[in-house]
């Protein structure tokens, strides 16, 4: 029988998922536009939830206090800082704070993982998830940035775009990976025995919370402040650079140049489908396929 620490962290996993998976529900996020005119209603519903992994994380012993107050500290600078902007059509720059806020500690890996068990063997990092439903809240709800695209209802027209990004980057990234020596062929049996749910954690918290940031923030924004194709190349460019610290295993060193080329081209290919269907959700299952088919069979067998 599970425990009641157990039962615990399923309660507060739960909590974090719902917001997370409530607002891709059609029309939801624009119903809850009122929320923009009473902020302390997605304000409490953000702080139940900061409250409530902290007090868990506590309980469980899973953080030091240093590491929880700066991850008070990092969601009430986000939320205090959506706050203070008004509601403006000229989109000023600020309306990228939060988003870098929330994204930054979690690129320089400052806020704890804050595992939460959801069954024997599999834990959920539950400050991740946090983040995402913070970025979510103020972007769909408290400040809305227009044309994120959070949305499950995919069109053929969709379909056929995911496709062809998939073909188009396949075609130029197999062969300039493998010149690169960054791709080799290597069954990961491991990982492919546990497609199915590798591809969704891929999907849920990798992909999509990047698809957020750079295309359906960033990308969107840069888009109406100059042109989509400007907006495409510098978003990609900077998602590129993202990956300069990341080690891979063909390229443990790090800066990690050949991945900035290879991830500028995969953004390419994320943002050129964002841009067609103006969805992340799109975009985010071209990311999460190229990643999962990297992990499997093109990592050197890692």
């Amino acid at each position: 029988m599970a425990s009641a620490a157990l039962w615990f962290d399923r309660l507060v996993l739960a909590c974090l998922v719902a917001p997370y998976l409530a607002l891709a529900w059609p029309g939801l996020a624009a119903r809850l536009g009122a929320w923009r005119a009473r902020p302390a209603i997605p304000l409490g519903l953000a702080a139940a939830l900061v409250l409530l992994l902290i007090v868990n994380a506590a309980v469980g012993g899973k953080a030091s206090p240093g590491e929880l107050i700066i991850l008070a500290l990092v969601a009430s600078l986000a939320l205090a800082t959506a706050v203070a902007q008004a509601d403006s059509p000229a989109l000023p720059i600020w309306r990228l704070f939060p988003v870098l806020i929330l994204w930054l500690p979690v690129e320089l890996g400052t806020p704890p993982e804050l595992p939460l068990p959801l069954t024997p063997g599999l834990a959920l990092p539950g400050g991740l998830f946090l983040m995402i439903d913070l970025g979510l809240l103020i972007y769909l709800v408290l400040r809305p940035l227009p044309g994120i695209g959070f949305d499950f209802r995919l069109t053929p027209s969709d379909w056929r775009t995911i496709g062809t990004a998939l073909l188009a980057y396949a075609a130029i990234a197999l062969p300039l990976g493998a010149s690169l020596s960054f791709l080799a062929f290597g069954l990961d049996a491991d990982l492919v025995a546990k497609a199915l749910p590798m591809a969704l954690a891929i999907f849920w918290l990798n992909a999509l919370p990047e698809e957020l940031l750079f295309r359906g923030v960033l990308q969107n924004w840069l888009e109406r402040r100059s042109s989509g194709a400007v907006a495409l190349l510098l978003a990609a460019a900077i998602f590129g650079f993202a990956h300069l610290n990341n080690p891979t295993a063909l390229h443990p060193a790090v800066p990690n140049w050949p991945y900035v080329l290879m991830a500028s081209l995969a953004g390419l290919a994320y943002g050129w489908t964002w841009w067609r269907t103006r969805k992340i959700t799109c975009s985010a299952i071209v990311h999460a396929l190229v990643n999962l088919t990297w992990l499997s069979f093109l990592d050197g067998g890692a």
